[in-house]
């Protein structure tokens, strides 16, 4: 069964029992409160919600350190939680705007582990492209991060680089995935499919946008692009295209990728053993503010980031009502 319960107001969250949440900005990378910047409950980022860390009356900033003195400017980026062996869960997020990867410890305490900062102008954070450990690594705006929980491997969306950056848990070093096969134009959203070594990228700058899938089990990895069916009232099969894809998460037991469609207002379901889309949630270019069963009722409003908690199944949804 899946139901709705929602909570919104501008940039806050809904959340449905499905279980995916989208990021509550929208498209414009410095959109958004910018006073607020903390993550609330459950790792998702929330500007009214009592946070887990940042300081919510500093503004914007780039700061390690106790929760209530942490500063950060996430923009869009987006959070996972993973766990090593014999370790409790910590929260890991790409600092969109201080172009870092970073996370919160289980106390609320925020910690930088890659991400270059000028130390002779205020520790201040700068943009570019370097692979290497710790704070010789330069990122341009991250905003998608998803691990392979069983090795540890974080995969990031380097979106103004037009990169795939993997971040290695267990030596804190940052590498560039190298790629062949069709380019990169701004990756947002990621999705590790480690049984397959498959990575799923939505890539909205790529015209309409498009979803991409790179194959790891060869070197370089190969990236092609996902063509997905749709079937009219005619039960005739069309190509499907995704306009600005954003966010993206996979079910993985049950092989279906789920995907924002941040200007046609829906959430999109797509199989993947037979690569039919449908609408999952959401009314095709029509937004508001509206829960509802079936999902068909419901309404976004520009639908950004997306993330799957599979166990539960169910989700919770920011956009910017």
């Amino acid at each position: 069964m899946i139901q709705a319960a929602s909570y919104c107001t501008r940039g806050r969250l809904f959340s449905f029992v499905v279980y995916a949440f989208l990021s509550l900005l929208c498209l414009h990378p410095l959109a958004g409160p910018r006073h607020h910047h903390h993550f609330g409950v459950n790792g998702i980022p929330d500007w009214w919600r009592v946070p887990i860390a940042g300081a919510p009356d500093y503004g914007t900033g780039y700061l390690d350190g106790a929760r209530e003195f942490a500063r950060m400017d996430v923009g869009q980026g987006q959070m996972v939680s993973y766990a090593a062996p014999g370790s409790p869960a910590y929260m890991y997020f790409c600092d969109q705007n201080n172009h870092a990867f970073r996370r919160i410890t289980p106390k609320g305490v925020v910690e930088t582990l890659a991400g270059y900062r000028d130390i002779n102008n205020n520790n201040a954070s700068v943009s570019g492209f370097e692979d290497g450990q710790g704070s010789a690594v330069k990122f341009y705006n991250p905003i998608g991060v998803d691990v392979d929980r069983s090795s540890g491997t974080f995969y990031i969306t380097d979106t103004w680089n037009n990169k795939i950056r993997i971040y290695d848990f267990w030596t804190n070093t940052v590498n560039t995935l190298s790629l062949v096969g069709v380019a990169l134009h701004l990756p947002w959203g990621i999705a590790v499919d480690a049984d397959n070594m498959v990575l799923y990228v939505s890539d909205p700058g790529d015209g309409t946008g498009q979803i991409k899938k790179i194959d790891m089990s060869s070197a370089p990895a190969l990236t092609i692009v996902l063509q997905f069916q749709h079937y009219d009232e005619n039960g005739d099969s069309l190509v499907y295209p995704v306009h600005q894809p954003l966010g993206i998460a996979l079910w993985s037991s049950h092989r279906v990728l789920f995907i924002s469609s941040y200007s046609r207002h829906v959430i999109y379901r797509v199989d993947l053993d037979s690569d039919v889309i449908s609408i999952h949630a959401g009314r095709l270019d029509m937004f508001g503010n509206s829960d509802g069963l079936p999902l068909s009722t419901s309404l976004f409003h520009f639908p950004a980031g997306l993330a799957l908690r599979e166990h539960a199944y169910s989700s919770s949804v920011g956009d910017n009502d």
